[in-house]
């Protein structure tokens, strides 16, 4: 397989690539621009590196010989892109004020023109629904998700916001299209704490609402929901990201699994695994809904910066599911941070 650079960014949450339904095509954003290579170190990430503002589509029909296929300007900072599994219009979330929302149209190999909406407050994520008709929001600032329908190529809010309270992160849709699973990574009280996921009901004709809620490990930034909807999974990063003359510095990340009843909106905690993953915030299930994989930023190993693909099966022995490391992984470069299945 052949390698394509693409510039992107780790300063952003872990939608920052898609992947269209027919597997032909994959999205990038750029949410932060680089700086020279004189320029070893800045004081903050998120406010010293210049503002990124590009999606690119990239063939991968031919994985020996992917392909850069077009580009076009998204606004200041995208952080988010989703693809619409109907009709492949994307949906970029992004942080120009008064341009939180894009659409951009993807047909026949090339982009169309750039709708954007406003969105009051801090947006860090969208989501398509299944059916493509609707898409969800994050909201960091005031802690809630909201929701939007598309008629006729253009964006309106579908009911009120749900609050949620917490840190809240990247959200899914589950296969059925009837809830909204959100991370909650309580970042607003500390970087120390166990986090949640947040299952919201998602009302097409009415209000949606907060249906359940789980605990699972530190900062739980990525999570997975298998294809055949039972199982859901958290990629926890942990502390160890962390400076280590900090005492909340831990050595272990970990990773959740959950079961999902599609029916009632409920989860339950089968299994944590630590692992020694430093940053792992991608996460996702392979066809069959019985392995996972796991990014990898880096490793605490000074010796070689490098980071990884990690492979986990899972194990379903009279209704308790386990999550096994299978010790197999694929050594990338330094700053792995998404990935996705082409199924």
């Amino acid at each position: 397989l052949r390698q394509l650079p693409v510039p992107n960014s780790v300063t952003n949450w872990v939608n920052g690539l898609a992947i269209s339904p027919d597997g032909q095509t994959a999205f990038v954003v750029d949410t932060r621009g680089g700086l020279p290579r004189t320029v070893q170190q800045v004081k903050d990430v998120f406010a010293d590196l210049p503002a990124g503002g590009q999606l690119y589509a990239i063939d991968i029909r031919d994985l020996a010989n992917p392909k850069l296929v077009g580009q076009v300007a998204v606004g200041s900072t995208p952080v988010s892109v989703s693809v619409n599994p109907v009709n492949q219009t994307l949906l970029i979330c992004g942080m120009e004020k008064g341009k939180e929302i894009v659409l951009v149209d993807w047909k026949n190999g090339k982009f169309g023109p750039v709708r954007t909406y406003p969105q009051a407050g801090k947006t860090t994520h969208a989501n398509w629904h299944p059916s493509g008709k609707f898409f969800g929001l994050t909201l960091e600032e005031t802690k809630q998700v909201v929701f939007y329908q598309v008629e006729n190529g253009q964006a309106k809010p579908l009911g009120q916001p749900v609050d949620l309270g917490g840190f809240p992160g990247a959200a899914l849709f589950s296969p059925n299209g009837r809830y909204y699973l959100v991370p909650n990574l309580r970042w607003d009280q500390g970087y120390d704490l166990p986090g949640e996921i947040i299952v919201v009901e998602f009302a097409e004709n009415g209000q949606p609402q907060v249906r359940s809620r789980a605990q699972v490990g530190i900062s739980p930034e990525g999570i997975a929901i298998s294809p055949n909807g039972r199982w859901v999974a958290s990629s926890n990063m942990g502390t160890n990201f962390l400076p280590h003359s900090l005492p909340l510095f831990g050595h272990r990340a970990s990773v959740s699994l959950l079961g999902f009843d599609q029916a009632t909106g409920t989860l339950t905690l089968h299994d944590t695994q630590a692992w020694e993953g430093v940053l792992p915030e991608g996460i996702a299930f392979d066809a069959d809904s019985d392995a996972l994989v796991t990014t990898s930023f880096d490793y605490l190993d000074l010796a070689k910066r490098q980071g990884g693909l990690h492979f986990w099966q899972l194990k379903d022995q009279n209704g308790k599911a386990t999550l096994h490391n299978t010790g197999f992984k694929l050594t990338v470069q330094r700053g792995c941070h998404f990935v996705k299945i082409i199924y």
